[in-house]
Parts: C-alpha cells; structure tokens; sequence
C-alpha cells in the first residue's frame, strides 16, 4: 500500500526501532515490510497520514488507437446539391 504524509512527524527509520527519522509532511510512503506497516499504521490512527489514492491510467494507447482507427474508417456525410438550372432567355 502507498500512503501519503499529511503532517511532519518522528518514527522509527529501521525494524528495530533503534533509530528514529522525521518523515516529512507530503512525503510518499511504502509500506513493502512488515515493520514499515506497523509504523504507517500507527500515523495512519494518530491522523497523521492517509492512504494514497492509486489510480491506474484511465485509458490506454491501444484503447486510443483503436478508437482513432474506428473514427477514420467511418465516412463523413456527403451534402447533397442540386444543380441549378438557368433561366432561359426570352
């Protein structure tokens, strides 16, 4: 999971806690070990971090393509006319 720090605050920098580090506020964090996710977990309650929105991209450069393709195969409407007749001379 990626969370995100809302505010400035210390916490533990390695498993064993022994030492400490201040993460700051916006600052992105992984929570890829299990003491990482302790200590996210613990800003997380405390109010100081949230999880991170992580949103895939919404569309694709196959989906486009295919739909560019699509939209240049259909042909556009032909206006269709009538020729005008002149006046006859009289």
């Amino acid at each position: 999971m990626i969370y995100k720090m809302l505010t400035s605050a210390p916490g533990a920098a390695d498993a064993n806690g022994a030492t400490t580090r201040v993460y700051a506020a916006g600052e992105t964090l992984v929570a890829d070990a299990p003491w990482k996710e302790s200590v996210i977990r613990a800003f997380v309650d405390a109010g100081l971090a949230e999880e991170a929105q992580t949103t895939g991209p919404t569309e694709t450069k196959a989906e486009s393509a295919a739909e560019e393709a699509t939209a240049a195969k259909t042909t556009p409407k032909r206006r269709t006319t009538t020729a005008r007749r002149k006046k006859s001379e009289g």
